[in-house]
Parts: C-alpha cells; structure tokens; sequence
C-alpha cells in the first residue's frame, strides 16, 4: 500500500513539473527556424536602421537568421498590421516606432490594436529629432528659416516619413506654433523623405538624427537645431531647439520590440534578456550614440506601461470651433464629450474626410446637408477624400453637396446657398487656393452662421477653426478660450 500511495505521490509530482519542464524545453529549442523582423517603414530609416543592427546580433546569438523585412505603407501601419496577424510563436518580431502609440488617435482605423494585439519586449532605444533643410536654402539657423518662411508664404514643404509619425507631429507643432503658411508631405518612410529633401522637391524636414546623420555628415543635408534637453552626441556642433530660441520645439521618439499577443512568455523573456545584452555589449553601446540613439532596453512591464501612458499623452486632440465662440452663436451647448474632447484625427489623411462630417453632425445634431466647397485645380487628392466623407455621410443620414469654386463670387454663392437650407453645414477642402482666400471664406461662414469645418489649423490665427496641440495639455492651452476646464 505505501509503495502505491509513493507511486501516486510520484506521479503527481511529475505531472506538476511537465508544464514547467514543456515551458523551459521549448524556450531551450527556440528559435529552431528562421525568424521574420518585421520593420513597418522603407529601408534606411531610424527603425530601420536600428533593427538591422540588432537582428545581426540575434543571429549571431541563438544561432538561427533574423532577417528584416521592410513592409511600409500607412505610416506603419500596414507592416504593423501583418505583425499583428501573425502566429504568436516567437517567429515574427515588430521593431516598432513611436508612431505605434501615435497612430491610433491620426488614423480614422488602423489594421491592428496597440496594446490588444502585442506583448512587449523591451522599448530598445531612443534618438532625439534633427530639423534640417537643404543645403541650397538660404538659412544657416532656425531664425533664417521661420523669417524665410514668412518672406515668402505658400512657397516651402516640409518632407515627413508619414502622418502619424513623431517628426511629423514635431513638423506641425513648428508650423502650427509659429503659424507658418508650410505644407507637410508625407513619404513612406524616413528615406523617402530625406531623398527627396536632398533632391530639392521639398526643402525642410524633421527626422530622427540616426536618419539623417550619414547625408548631414556628407553635406548632403544642412541641420538646424535638434529636439531634447541637450545636443546629440552625434551632432555636437548643432544646437538644440532651446539653444535656437523655440524651447516648445519638442519631438524625442524611440524603437521598440514587440511581438504578437500569445506570444509565450518564456519566448518573451529569452528575447528581452538578448536585447538588453545586445544594447549592453561594448560595441553597441559605443556605436549606438553614432547613430544618434541613446541605450534603454526596459523590461516588458514597463514598456507595456509606457506604451499605455503615451497612447493617452501623444494623442492629437483637436477642437473644432468656428468664428469666435461656438457656444455663444448657438452652434452647440457645449464642446465637452465624455472621456474628453473631439479627438482622433487631423486633416493630414484623406481618410479622415469621414471623421470631418462625424464632427460637423456632433457640433450640429440636426445636420441633415453638408456643402462640400473646393477647387478642382489645387485639390487632386479629391476624390480620394470624398469617398471617406460620403461613406460617414450615409451612416448619419446626411447628403452631401459638392461645389467647385474658381474665385470669391462662387465662395460666396455656395455659401449663400449652404445657408438658404434647413440643418446645413460647410465643409471646406483644404488647397492652395483655399489658403489664399481662407479668411474670405471664414467672414462668409460668420456671416451667415454656419456650422464649418476646414482643414488647416492655421485658420484659426484668423479667426477660423480649430485649436490643437501636440499633447493634451498644450491643446487645451490653446483651446481654453473656448472650453471652460
């Protein structure tokens, strides 16, 4: 009887310890194939970059290849997307960017959740922004460039990897703070983008300096000033935006590792204890700073925590308001929503033109007709627009009415047409010639009090629409006089 109760006993031990005994064989055989890094941007940029340098590594570690794969599009988030659906097995990597945490409140819908659909690994790195320009434009400073971009309004682009990015929020932050008359041209990566400042097509961007380090060191590209407290030590001879004078100038991003939720967790620990080793070895650490980035390598909790805390804090929270104060013209009763203000979008993607008619029907609940104004010649990306906003329009019961504008007398009858009737709003396409006559377009809608949206935030600086910010706190700065905190 006591050698069956000791062979019981015996059993039951050894089926307790089988799990444990599965966990750690499985993460002692793993990888026993090759492993996909998925990087969600074009080649040579800073996730880019930083991802081939330690995907060597790891091959050299366990033995087994890590090989990047450069799927871009949708400022990352196509290639997130793919990352997202793929098995939780250990075999697909997402070497993310800050546009991660960013994309989600820029795009109407993207292909994956932040934090649903991934466990972190380790947030790896981090690298400060540099604002540089090409060599052939006429400013050695920040100063130059601002009095060079008032001189001549209209005439200058600023190159951005794609919407949603760190850069291009610290691109608009610069446009939007200075209230400088600049478009923002999104590429599909960092690459793109700085070959296209190098050609001349655009003539200023802001990039992460691990990006553009090789063509600022060649003279290919002429740097400004760089984002952070203090310069980088790859660039030591170029003065922070504080140092310039435009200390609100702020833009730091970094690089994380990611991989599909239900990755097991032993697989998890394997790799973040690599990664830390990686950042750690003598000639990482004394490479990493050549390429402009600074060694983090925290633990899963924390990343998981930070992830979190910036998809609440990068955030692009916008309020639409129109002439003066909504409120007082009777507009809407008030611009608070539960959890916050309108938030979500910008007028940076064609996708958001859906988002645009959500907003007008919020600030205007009987909003039955929606007037769409624009100008054919200068708004080629039209059609593209129009279908997001016909498909919002649909759901909430509202027609839509398109009218071309060639000049003032059109401006003004569409809206004199817009008001005559009942429950209309206007909707105004952003373009160049909207631009130029953007303040007669807004006296028009003041003065037959009708609800509007346009799209650029610089129409606020002539009494337009939106207040918006880089973070929560500095949009409700700008907004206060229209929201009671």
């Amino acid at each position: 009887m006591k050698l069956l109760r000791r062979h019981f006993l015996y059993l039951a031990a050894s089926a307790a310890v089988l799990p444990v005994a599965a966990h750690v064989a499985r993460a002692q055989a793993y990888p026993a194939r090759a492993v996909r890094v998925i990087v969600p941007f074009a080649p040579g940029g800073l996730t880019d970059v930083f991802a081939r340098l330690a995907a060597q590594k790891l091959t050299e570690h366990f033995g087994r290849q890590f090989y990047v794969e450069n799927i871009s599009g949708g400022s990352g988030n196509i290639g997130t997307g793919q990352a997202a659906r793929s098995a939780p097995d250990g075999y697909t990597l997402l070497f993310a960017y800050t546009s991660h945490v960013v994309n989600p409140s820029v795009f109407a819908k993207i292909p994956y959740h932040p934090i649903k659909d991934f466990a972190p690994v380790t947030l790896a790195v981090g690298s400060a922004t540099v604002l540089s320009v090409n060599p052939s434009l006429p400013a050695g400073t920040v100063k130059e460039l601002v009095a060079l971009i008032r001189a001549n309004p209209g005439k200058y682009n600023i190159a951005s990897p794609g919407a949603g990015t760190t850069t291009l929020l610290t691109g608009e932050q610069f446009r939007t703070s200075l209230a400088l008359d600049v478009a923002q041209v999104p590429f599909s990566g960092a690459g793109p983008a700085i070959a296209s400042v190098i050609a001349g097509h655009t003539q200023i961007m802001f990039s992460a300096v691990a990006s553009a380090a090789a063509q600022i060191k060649a003279g290919q590209l002429r740097p400004l000033a760089v984002t952070g407290k203090t310069r980088s030590a790859m660039l030591p001879e170029v003065p922070t935006t504080t140092e310039a004078g435009y200390p609100d100038i702020e833009g730091d991003g970094w690089v994380g590792v990611l991989v599909p939720a239900g990755t097991p967790k032993e697989i998890i620990t394997s790799l973040h204890h690599e990664m830390v080793r990686i950042i750690a070895l003598p000639d990482v650490k004394e490479r990493l700073p050549t390429l402009g980035f600074e060694p983090i390598g925290n633990t899963p909790e924390e990343f998981e925590a930070q992830i979190k805390t910036e998809i609440d804090s990068r955030s692009v929270p916008i309020v639409f308001v129109n002439v003066a104060d909504p409120i007082s013209q009777g507009f809407v009763s008030s611009l608070a929503r539960p959890g916050g203000n309108v938030t979500g979008f910008t007028s940076l993607e064609f996708s958001m033109g859906g988002k645009w008619i959500e907003v007008l029907k919020e600030i205007s609940p009987s909003l039955a007709r929606a007037s769409i104004i624009f100008n054919p010649p200068t708004a080629p990306y039209f059609d593209s627009f129009m279908r997001s906003m016909e498909a919002a329009a649909s759901s909430l019961a509202v027609k839509l009415v398109v009218t071309p504008v060639a000049g003032p007398g059109d401006i003004e009858r569409a809206i004199a047409a817009t008001k005559s009737e009942t429950n209309a709003g206007l909707v105004v396409v952003p373009s160049a010639f909207v631009t130029i006559h953007r303040e007669f377009i807004i006296a028009q809608a003041a003065r037959h009090r009708l609800p509007a949206i346009y799209g650029f935030d610089y129409y606020a600086a002539s009494g337009g629409l939106i207040a918006y910010g880089i973070d929560v706190r500095d949009m409700y700065a700008r907004a206060a006089r229209y929201v009671s905190l």
